[in-house]
């Protein structure tokens, strides 16, 4: 993730721009994840980064919160146990962990990995979202195809929420 966006890039998108509800909470590094927050909520998005503070960031991932379970989306489809730091704060908040993704939907040389976690909170938080395709919608053997059709949902979305 190189040349691909920052925390605070993701965390203004869907605060500022597209304004989630308050299921939203932030966007961490993996060594941040305010777990004591998170076990107060019943329902929350967080997005992570599996860089802890101060490295170079990786990769992101969303982590969907729900009464019983974590939905983890890793646009990869890579399993959580990958990252050590954010595996370890997932199992703190004792609940299931259940991997979405059977499939990757991005390229390994794609540095979009927060767009599409910018997408997948979206999708996760319950917005009305006309003229956005699914995850449907998405590739398994072009994957680079994919980051299209995520900036296509993402524009989308920004005209849904104009400031």
């Amino acid at each position: 993730m190189a040349g691909g966006v920052t925390n605070g890039y993701i965390h203004n998108v869907l605060k500022r721009e597209i304004r989630l509800s308050k299921r939203f909470i932030d966007v961490y590094a993996a060594d941040t994840i305010d777990v004591k927050r998170l076990r107060r909520c019943k329902k929350f998005i967080f997005i992570s980064n599996l860089a802890a503070t101060g490295e170079l960031g990786t990769h992101f991932v969303c982590v969907i919160g729900t009464p019983n379970s974590l939905i983890y989306l890793d646009s990869y489809a890579q399993s959580p146990t990958l990252s050590h730091l954010l595996y370890t704060k997932l199992k703190q908040l004792n609940r299931r962990i259940v991997t979405r993704y059977t499939f990757p939907i991005q390229h390994v040389t794609s540095e979009f990995c927060g767009m599409y976690c910018i997408f997948n909170a979206c999708l996760y938080d319950d917005m009305r979202m006309k003229n956005v395709q699914g995850m449907r919608s998405f590739s398994k053997k072009h994957l680079l195809k994919n980051d299209k059709t995520v900036m296509y949902n993402i524009k989308q979305l920004l005209k849904l929420n104009p400031r």
